[in-house]
């Protein structure tokens, strides 16, 4: 039986062209923008043959596609596929001042019978750009029992803009369900896997818009019917997460600002005798060396491995968990630099060729491509040398989009580079695709970073999740990451970043975790008591029994700040505070 919610129809059009059946009548709430580079003029609208219309509000767009009473494309054939159909279409109108492709193909996929995959692209477009990230290989499906039809028509509903680094659509959707699901408790989903920059805008018809400046448009439909079964039915396509060790189910304590190995043995100490449950104690930065990755700082953190073994193992069964940033410092001597330049391992400025060079917290620094098919090898030599000298039990993984406190690179970016300085920058920090990360057109192992910039933080968590899995065969491994994708939940945990010790941060937790639930990632928390700025005794009482709760525990706060951890406060906060956790201590065997 085919729920009416669950009935997919693709419709195909578009309405972008002058001419006698246009029509500037559009209704305020139906208009879709047809200049979202920004600011343009009238006369900037009319050569793309749009309407105008300057007297109306700030969030609705001056510049608006017209109504038309033809079809703007026409189904040149329809030929069946192994496992679908394959629809051609040709324009039957050009659109004034913007170069687009003449044919479009939507190739529709029964994937299984709760699942619908349909892609949009060109034949046009060179090389689209499809990320490689593991997906579930489709089923054995009869079209007759799925819970979904396809069909294609010509209609106005509709509207598609294909052009070379820019990819739009827009489609309506029923009002009752915009949030994709019905007071009825019936539901659907829509995944587009798509890893380019891009942004999806809501007008009020209903309609939404995709625009993506790279790639192609690959949609996922789940038909549910409830949203339980549209969660399950992602899932099913992005991968389950792995059950994670025990341990990393406990509270967890770190800080970026240790002074030395007697701060963290100190604050240890302190929660123990307090009663607080302490399953792991993470470090950030402070251990390092100069901040190069894989060293310790002999003079603050000399005996970092003697305490991790006999002290945080031996004595108090806890776990170790430590950061480890992509970036590689430069320095000369320094193993994972001139091992990483031996293996042609870092990604390259696409103007000399040579390994881009960055800025980091170690300073001058480059970047590996976890693309590379030698990453893996690179990696584990480092981690099994460190792991013989401070034998940590987990991998905190950051700065990973990847971050560049250089604008694109130490010498910037190429602006004559069409990656570097797209037709189109969607609606992000600086409308620059380089500020705080590096050049879009520096070039990976298989491809330019402008491709590969979303799937960076993916791909460095299935390389680390390979090393540890080489370093603890047979053992659960645990594994934090600032960036992720969708499938990232298969390898890697994640938190919801740098929050602020503020009433707001705490609550908006609670829908960042559950988002992140959904998004196959269920091993997830916020900061408790807040990352930036001073925690409150109240505050971080109150954080603290929230984050009781969530997946994943930890009190984590900033450098220069006053110290947040449980036996920081005052007696009466600790016991609250003590109580909190013991709770959560009574329920996980049941989890």
């Amino acid at each position: 039986m085919i729920r009416n919610f669950a009935l997919f129809t693709l419709y195909l059009t578009l309405t972008v062209v002058s001419g006698e059946d246009r029509s500037c009548s559009a209704d305020l709430e139906r208009r879709l923008d047809c200049y979202p580079e920004g600011e343009g003029t009238e006369s900037d609208c009319t050569k793309r043959g749009c309407c105008w219309d300057s007297a109306v509000e700030a969030e609705i767009p001056k510049c608006y596609y017209p109504k038309f009473s033809t079809s703007a494309f026409q189904v040149l054939s329809k030929l069946p596929t192994e496992d679908g159909y394959k629809y051609v279409l040709k324009r039957n109108r050009s659109h004034i001042g913007i170069d687009q492709f003449d044919k479009i193909t939507a190739q529709v996929i029964f994937e299984t019978n709760t699942r619908l995959r349909i892609r949009f692209s060109s034949p046009n477009q060179s090389d689209p750009w499809v990320p490689p990230v593991v997906l579930a290989k489709p089923e054995k499906v009869n079209p007759d029992n799925t819970q979904y039809s396809v069909s294609v028509e010509d209609s106005r509903i509709l509207n598609r803009l294909v052009r070379k680094l820019y990819d739009e659509l827009s489609v309506k959707y029923c009002k009752c369900r915009k949030s994709g699901g019905s007071e009825n408790g019936e539901a659907f989903g829509m995944f587009l896997l798509n890893s380019n920059a891009q942004e999806v805008v809501l007008v009020p018809h209903p309609t939404l818009t995709y625009r993506t400046i790279g790639g192609i448009l690959d949609f996922f439909i789940f038909t549910g019917p409830t949203p339980a079964d549209v969660i399950a039915q992602y899932y099913d396509l992005v991968g389950h997460p792995p059950v994670p060790p025990y341990w990393s189910l406990g509270f967890q304590l770190c800080r970026w600002g240790y002074k030395s190995l007697n701060e963290v043995s100190t604050v240890v100490r302190r929660n123990r005798e307090a009663g607080i449950p302490l399953d792991v104690q993470w470090i950030d930065i402070d251990y390092m060396d100069r901040y190069k990755i894989w060293t310790v700082n002999k003079e603050k953190f000399g005996q970092l491995g003697k305490y991790t073994s006999q002290t945080l193992h031996e004595k108090y069964g806890m776990k170790l968990v430590l950061i480890i940033d992509p970036a590689v410092s430069t320095a000369e001597d320094y193993t994972p630099y001139t091992e990483g330049r031996k293996l042609d391992l870092f990604i390259k400025d696409n103007r000399t060729g040579k390994p881009l060079i960055g800025e980091v917290w170690p300073g001058e620094t480059v970047y590996p491509d976890f693309f590379h098919p030698k990453a893996r090898q690179w990696m584990l030599a480092d981690a099994t040398r460190y792991h013989k000298e401070v034998p940590f039990d987990g991998l905190w993984i950051d700065m990973n989009e990847p971050s560049n406190f250089k604008e694109g690179s130490s010498t910037g970016c190429d602006n004559k580079n069409t990656y570097d300085n797209p037709p189109y920058i969607p609606k992000i920090l600086d409308r620059s695709l380089y500020v705080k990360t590096i050049c879009p057109s520096a070039k990976h192992y298989d491809t330019s970073h402008y491709n590969r910039h979303n799937l960076y933080g993916y791909n460095h968590a299935q390389v680390s999740r390979y090393v540890l899995e080489q370093l603890f065969p047979g053992k659960r491994s645990f594994l934090l990451s600032r960036s992720t994708f969708a499938g990232s939940g298969r390898c890697t945990s994640h938190w919801t970043g740098d929050n602020a010790a503020t009433w707001e941060d705490m609550k908006q937790s609670i829908p960042q975790i559950l988002n992140f639930n959904m998004y196959g990632i269920p091993q997830v928390g916020a900061d408790i008591c807040g990352f930036n700025a001073n925690a409150t005794e109240e505050m971080c009482v109150r954080w603290s029994q929230l984050g009781a709760y969530y997946p994943f525990s930890r009190n984590h706060n900033s450098l220069g700040f006053r110290d947040q951890d449980p036996a920081a406060w005052s007696t009466k906060a600790i016991l609250a505070i003590r109580a909190a956790f013991q709770m959560r201590y009574k329920i996980l065997p049941y989890l």
